[in-house]
């Protein structure tokens, strides 16, 4: 076997290993990178102040779940947030209360806060 041959071989390998270690690298940063990103936009939220109460006696006796306040700890703003309020029994919603939706003030929470 030809030495120069097998130099411009070992060259060709070790070239591709290279690339192969740059192509690792360059898809590793991007999802660093997407990871980042997506921390940056999204909101994150806290409630303060719950609890959950009992209610009602006897037959009536059920528990409440209150917030005080719900705050927007993340890096991202908080639109368009709507709470839901349903109790389901047997796959039929046997209590429902209307949804509420948030104000911009979640968003000027998250603004403030950077």
């Amino acid at each position: 076997m030809n030495p120069a041959m097998s130099h411009a071989t070992i060259a060709a390998l070790w070239s591709a290993v290279a690339a192969s270690f740059s192509a690792l690298a360059a898809v590793v940063a991007m999802l660093i990178q997407r990871r980042n990103l997506l921390e940056a936009v999204r909101p994150e939220f806290v409630l303060v102040g719950w609890g959950r109460l009992p209610r009602g006696d006897g037959d009536a006796a059920h528990k409440v779940i209150t917030i005080q306040s719900i705050k927007n700890v993340g890096r991202g703003a908080a639109l368009h947030v709507q709470l839901d309020s349903m109790y389901m029994i047997d796959h039929r919603p046997v209590a429902v209360l209307s949804t509420k939706r948030l104000n911009s003030r979640a968003e000027r929470v998250s603004r403030t806060r950077r």
